[in-house]
């Protein structure tokens, strides 16, 4: 794409082109306030389910997909590469598996796998703070693409962020700005209550870029600003001061020819406060954009994916349903109605008499009867027709007995439970593998970004120094280590890693590698001081590699 050479026209240029990006905007936000009010409520109403069945299953499934605690990358290299350039790849490694895990990098991309089952995608922006790496969660109301019809973002020519921060924040970014005086002096000049774009005139999820990562949206309901959200969930609250204060900025990536790069064109309404003098790439790493799009439903030839509530929100009105049913018949099996057949002046007040315990009621007709008119349908036919509803959320996902730990008939031995276990997973296999991938990508991207950032000196277990820029000279893959990023796959890891080193194919620092104890690092350093004193031992007394009876037989031979 080609921007325009005119600085005064690339306002409108941007701003036209940020329309295109956001025209399903208003659509997409509809939906998705669909989507959470199941997961939040279990209604599309926004009241309290008696059993919000959805959100259980939303979280479950989350956490099979992608645990944060366990997650770990490893810099594949090349078959060919010498010793010095494997040791500064798994030195490398090991530091992206710290800086991912103290950053909360983990936790983020935890979060957006959540919101993207919720919503059907979210994206992770990761920036560089004062601290090292720094995510933002982004949130799909919040970011528009120009083509929803190719779901890569990578092959996306332009697509947009939209954020919404405070008039300091803003100052902030434009510390070294050359025209920072007379940008703050139009917004100032500007900056009103507006219909339109204003956070507190929809219900739109506002990511506030300073002081706050949460999404919220604001109503004004009184002195303050109210937050519209769920009922049953927190509402934080935004003073009206605060909200007419708050700047709109369009964040637009471009694929520029020109540069053969990203360019990234911010803008306040019309006025264009970076792009229009210099075009740059602020993610700080060439050919690369900050942002990486998490979906684990993906859907051929849409941006957006499909969100996993839309497999479950009717059998979640049926589960309301069923147990409403199974509220009023319990209530009308304890309290059943009652024909008084015979009687003569019954009223209500001596039918409330007659219900307080040790009460009596006479008549004097010989037929005068009190029948239970109880409904003839069984409670725990209901309960069985809402645990086969249940089940129906468990058979939506993939989740199979054995992989939620039930026992399963005819299972006597460890072997069948690992068997059944292997063969019920496919399905859940394979979106944890999507979903490891985006990791992966994740992963590689905050490498590249500390590589550009950060000009420490690392060592590697030899004691040979260098720095992360010189892993671009290799050519390396940043994968998941062992699939760690699933519980899926852990248990198959963790059972291959012994079986290995039972068969004498690995040492006990690779077992280590493959198992992931707790205090792996520990365990490791003692493996390592282990095998060079066997190293040792072996070269001092060579006959050891005999073994039992080898010394008696080689004296034999001779």
């Amino acid at each position: 794409m080609r921007l325009p050479k005119s600085a005064k026209s690339l306002g409108p240029w941007a701003k036209e082109l940020v329309d295109e990006c956001f025209a399903s905007r208003e659509a997409r936000a509809d939906l998705n306030r669909m989507w959470l009010s199941y997961y939040y409520c279990g209604t599309s109403e926004g009241q309290q389910a008696v059993y919000n069945r959805t959100f259980a299953h939303v979280e479950r499934l989350g956490s099979m997909l992608f645990s944060p605690v366990d997650a770990r990358f490893m810099l594949e290299g090349d078959s060919s590469d010498d010793d010095q350039a494997l040791s500064m790849l798994a030195a490398g490694g090991r530091h992206l598996n710290r800086e991912f895990h103290r950053c909360n990098v983990d936790l983020c991309f935890g979060s957006a796998v959540t919101w993207a089952l919720v919503k059907g995608a979210t994206l992770v922006k990761q920036l560089w703070g004062h601290d090292g790496l720094e995510p933002w969660l982004v949130q799909p109301e919040q970011f528009g693409v120009l083509r929803e019809d190719i779901a890569d973002l990578d092959r996306q020519e332009a697509f947009v962020e939209r954020t919404f921060m405070t008039q300091s924040a803003l100052a902030r970014t434009l510390v070294d700005h050359p025209s920072k005086k007379a940008i703050m002096a139009h917004v100032e000049s500007t900056l009103k209550s507006r219909t339109d774009d204003d956070p507190g005139a929809d219900n739109y999820l506002m990511q506030i870029v300073v002081g706050s990562t949460a999404p919220v949206s604001t109503t004004q309901t009184g002195p303050n600003a109210m937050v519209n959200w769920i009922n049953t969930v927190p509402r934080p609250m935004l003073a009206p001061e605060v909200v007419k204060r708050l700047v709109r900025l369009d964040e637009l990536w471009v694929v520029d020819d020109d540069r053969q790069d990203y360019t990234t064109i911010r803008t306040i309404d019309d006025l264009v406060i970076e792009g229009e003098d210099r075009h740059r790439n602020l993610s700080g790493v060439k050919e690369e954009h900050p942002y990486t799009k998490v979906c684990p439903n993906e859907v051929d030839g849409y941006f957006w994916g499909l969100s996993e509530i839309a497999n479950v929100f009717k059998l979640q009105e049926l589960l309301n349903s069923q147990l409403e049913r199974l509220q009023k018949v319990a209530a009308l099996k304890a309290d059943p109605p009652r024909a008084f057949i015979g009687f003569t002046g019954m009223t209500q007040a001596k039918y409330n008499a007659l219900r307080s315990p040790g009460a009596m009621i006479s008549e004097d007709a010989p037929n005068a009867k009190i029948e239970k008119l109880d409904p003839d349908v069984s409670p725990e036919l209901l309960i069985e027709r809402i645990n086969a509803t249940i089940q129906y959320f468990d058979d939506q996902a993939g989740f199979t007995p054995v992989l939620m730990g039930q026992g399963e008939q005819g299972v006597r031995s460890q072997a069948q439970a690992q068997t059944l276990a292997r063969n019920s997973s496919p399905r859940m296999r394979d979106r944890a593998l999507l979903v490891e991938r985006q990791a992966g990508d994740l992963g590689e991207y905050s490498l590249k970004l500390m590589a550009s950032k950060d000009a420490e000196v690392h060592r590697t277990e030899d004691g040979q120094e260098f720095i992360l820029k010189q892993l671009d000279a290799l050519q390396y893959r940043t994968t998941i280590d062992s699939h760690t990023s699933s519980p899926a796959f852990q248990e198959d890891n963790r059972n291959l890693g012994v079986m290995l080193k039972k068969l004498g194919v690995i040492d006990d620092e690779s077992t280590l590698v493959m198992v992931h104890p707790p205090h792996e690092d520990t365990l490791t350093r003692k493996a390592r001081a282990k095998a060079k004193a066997q190293a040792q031992m072996v070269q001092q007394h060579p006959e050891l590699l005999l073994g039992k009876g080898g010394a008696r037989g080689k004296k034999a031979a001779a």
